[in-house]
């Protein structure tokens, strides 16, 4: 019997022709195995199930004008290209409707099956997120029914426009299944009482600066106390930990350095060219490094005159909040700084404020989409920092031995939760099997141990939930036909094994996703053009690294690379030390952080005439 108290599933387009649509994000295989999961709980649980189709035929050819003027052919009846997967094909009893273009032939059949469910929403699925899933929302909607997103099982291969998509919705009430709405809106607030700060203050450049200083000073004295916080909240190795607090000090100290180098003013004959601050800046920072992420975004804000309302992952709240107590501590005015707490629907209230001046924001390339969709909407400027897909070469003159454990430290060290941290390595021939010899071997010496271990180095992903998002990963790779190696006996219910994968398709989802574990993926080049073919050929474009004894090949590698960070000789995870950090294609958006990058962000242009 089914029941429709928890809502009608409705699957849409999860079909072959637009699954291996070229653009897919997130991969097919991510969405694919979202929308697998949630079919297995909606039937466990007996609850109603529905597939909306596309079938087009050649006689009558009812395709969509666009379609016909393009001469695309998609889902015809009986080609493959119409198929689902079989692990989403409908199943007796479930219902299913066809459709020619954006909405089902008889949409209102649709929305009576939804009634008849006893369903007061239907909870949708599927690709096109942009178009056919957009349009079956409105129709859902403009029925006086509700509308929940299936999370992890929508994709689109015009994924910023399926960002506005899901952006103009969000407006209307609609969310993912199961996230609350809030009812208590300290955003509105926060952002009010900063706006209020910003429009009272007067630009007192050393009282800032003698503050800052006197927080990088507090934090480097804190790194005993924060990095055990550290390690407890996100199962950071505890030396790992206390570097970040240091290392977060230090970069206070930078920003102090570079804003006393800036010139905020340049003369000209016909006037002056001037940079100004931005206003109130919506700072979001992730779990991962919830020291130096924030104090790197929070600095530079108020050391160019802005005022902040910051909202961390909930994670790291408690820490978030050590954070602010020093910097007010230090000196630093409270009014400027407002730390705002929440999940997903603070963060959307906060970055859609219309009080709001700019966003700079560090996560998901999901997450990142809708945050720039509010930015877009209101033509402000936002920056974003969203992961890395990061690839080391190895030339065929490099010491195979050195790159191996580097590569083994830059993929594995944190549990490979980094956005730097070294995705995969690209071999050439000449070293290939030395590589790849010396990382069999080596591979025992990365087994995840107490985080709280001076000598640790791997500990714990964040949580449960990330041990079976990335071992799912790993067995949709193995199902695929990849290789992947792993040794070593795991105890703890948080900890993942480190896995070696090899033989992985290019187009394969652990090759262009990034998976956000301890997984190395290896690459094998014919050649040194098709290193870079492959270096280059993902989504993502944050580091890069080459292991090679010529410079020439150094040169060639700084040229062809498609990424904002480029090492030698090294892994790809590391901190930069006073250089600008950012990312090309999908890892960034809106310019780089840190040194003089920040006064770029943080500042706007202003010229001045006077006749």
């Amino acid at each position: 019997m089914n029941t429709g108290a928890d809502g009608a599933l409705i699957l849409v387009d999860l079909q072959q022709d637009f699954l291996t649509r070229p653009g897919m994000e997130p991969h097919a295989a991510t969405v694919v195995a979202g929308a697998a999961g949630w079919l297995a709980v909606w039937r466990a649980a007996g609850r109603p199930i529905a597939h909306v189709l596309t079938r087009v035929s050649r006689e009558p050819d009812r395709r969509m004008a666009h379609w016909k003027k393009s001469g695309l052919w998609a889902c015809e009846q009986g080609t493959p290209g119409e198929r689902t997967p079989d692990v989403l094909g409908p199943r007796e009893g479930e219902a299913v409707f066809y459709k020619e273009g954006y909405l089902p032939t008889a949409p209102e059949e649709v929305i009576n099956w939804v009634r008849e469910t006893g369903a007061s929403r239907a909870v949708l699925a599927g690709v096109m997120t942009h178009a056919c899933v957009a349009n079956l929302a409105a129709a859902v909607l403009s029925a006086g029914l509700e509308v929940a997103w299936a999370a992890g099982a929508l994709g689109s291969d015009r994924p910023q426009a399926a960002a506005q998509v899901l952006a103009h919705f969000a407006s209307k009430g609609v969310r993912e299944f199961g996230e609350p709405m809030v009812a208590n809106d300290t955003v509105t607030s926060a952002v009010a009482a900063a706006r209020a700060a910003w429009a009272g203050s007067t630009a007192d450049w050393t009282a800032t600066r003698a503050a800052l200083l006197r927080w990088a000073d507090m934090l480097e004295g804190a790194a005993a106390e924060l990095g055990p916080e550290i390690t407890v909240a996100v199962g950071k190795p505890i030396t790992m930990a206390r570097d970040e607090v240091r290392y977060a000090a230090a970069s206070v100290r930078d920003v102090v350095r570079w804003r006393d180098e800036f010139k905020g003013e340049r003369r000209a004959q016909a006037g002056v060219a001037a940079r100004r601050a931005l206003g109130v800046v919506a700072v979001l920072t992730p779990w991962n490094n919830p020291v130096s992420i924030p104090v790197g975004r929070l600095a530079p804000a108020l050391a160019y005159g802005n005022a902040v309302v910051w909202k961390p992952a909930p994670a790291v709240e408690g820490i978030s909040r050590r954070l602010q107590e020093l910097a007010l501590h230090a000196g630093l005015n409270g009014e400027l700084l407002q730390l705002s707490e929440g999940g997903a629907e603070e963060g959307r209230r906060l970055v859609w404020n219309p009080q709001v001046d700019a966003i700079t924001f560090s996560g998901s390339l999901a997450r990142g989409r809708l945050v720039l969709a509010a930015g877009a909407e209101r033509l402000i400027p936002c920056q974003l920092e969203m992961g890395g897909n990061n690839a080391a070469v190895v030339a065929d003159d490099a010491d195979a031995e050195t790159a191996a454990d580097a590569v083994l430290a830059g993929a594995f060290g944190f549990a490979g939760q980094r956005c730097t941290a070294n995705r995969r390595v690209i071999l050439l021939p000449g070293v290939r099997e030395a590589f790849l010899r010396r990382a069999r071997e080596r591979l025992a010496d990365w087994v995840p141990g107490d985080p709280f271990d001076e000598a640790c180095r791997i500990g714990p992903v964040k949580d449960v939930a990330a041990v079976v998002r990335i071992e799912a990963v790993l067995v949709r790779a193995a199902t695929a036909g990849a290789r992947v190696t792993r040794v070593g006996t795991v105890t703890g219910p948080r900890n993942v094994a480190p896995a070696l994968v090899e033989g992985a398709a290019e187009d394969a989802e652990i090759v262009r996703e990034e998976t956000f574990g301890p997984v190395l993926v290896v690459q094998e080049a014919r050649d040194w053009a098709d290193a870079l073919r492959l270096l280059n050929a993902v989504p993502q474009g944050l580091v890069a690294a080459l292991f090679a004894k010529s410079d020439e090949s150094w040169e060639k590698f700084k040229a062809a690379a498609n990424a904002g960070v480029l090492r030698r000789n090294n892994a790809t995870a590391g901190a930069l030390d006073g250089l600008p950090f950012g990312g090309w294609k999908a890892s960034a958006w809106g310019g780089a952080e840190h040194a003089e990058a920040d006064a770029l962000f943080f500042t706007r242009h202003q010229t001045w005439i006077q006749s």
